[in-house]
């Protein structure tokens, strides 16, 4: 929750949502962390819609953040809760 504001807006852009970092809710550190709930919610579904290895080729517009990506869709796949590879 606590990343920088390029990697939230880069990954709001890449899962097709580029508003999502616009809402109140979760616009700055402190709100994602009193809504993580709901923001774990939303991204859980979002990543669901697509395998590890789709959402992997997509364009790196996350730069540095696509390895931080790339881990979180292996330990969805590794607990079951993501759509897999």
């Amino acid at each position: 929750m606590s990343s920088p504001e390029k990697f939230w807006k880069g990954l709001a852009v890449v899962i097709g949502q580029p508003d999502l970092f616009s809402e109140a809710r979760f616009a700055t550190c402190q709100t994602r962390i009193d809504n993580q709930e709901e923001l774990i919610r939303i991204l859980g579904a979002v990543f669901a819609t697509q395998t590890r290895d789709q959402w992997c080729q997509r364009p790196p517009l996350l730069g540095e953040h696509n390895d931080q990506i790339r881990a979180a869709l292996d330990r969805r796949s590794a607990d079951g809760t993501g759509a897999g590879t």
